[in-house]
């Protein structure tokens, strides 16, 4: 907002790509997260695959309805343990899934996960663990 410059004005999540409001509102704004976590199918079996992260990554324990995305479907979450997230999907071992990101590719949100897990968006970007690995790409 023009009127705005020079001003006192809070940042605040947007400097995480996130609106305070939801994600229409910060694609109206032009925000774009720039977090992506990921996750790998550590076991398969029978519908089923088991990922590395959990709630001490910073996943919600409380999530009833989540989704990853698995080579480019989303797959709902059947389980959330300390360590793992089960999905309803058999995947081989060492498959990539993501958690959540930008949406671009379809993929599930920040703002998503705050919806299934009855938060915010701030909050499942904050919660992310240094359990986590970082990796992070210049501009």
């Amino acid at each position: 907002m023009p009127e705005a410059r020079f001003d006192l004005v809070r940042f605040g999540i947007a400097a995480y790509g996130s609106s305070p409001f939801d994600d229409q509102t910060a694609r109206q704004l032009g925000l774009r997260a720039p977090m992506t976590v990921y996750a790998t199918v550590i076991a398969s079996g029978p519908g089923t695959s088991t990922l590395d992260l959990g709630t001490a990554d910073g996943i919600p324990p409380n999530v009833r309805e989540g989704r990853v995305m698995i080579d480019g479907t989303r797959v709902r979450v059947r389980s959330i343990g300390i360590d793992t997230l089960d999905v309803a999907m058999e995947a081989p071992l060492g498959t990539e899934a993501i958690v959540f990101g930008p949406g671009d590719r379809g993929e599930p949100t920040a703002e998503e996960w705050a919806g299934w897990g009855g938060t915010i968006g701030d909050e499942i970007l904050a919660r992310t663990s240094t359990r986590v690995p970082r990796v992070y790409f210049g501009a």
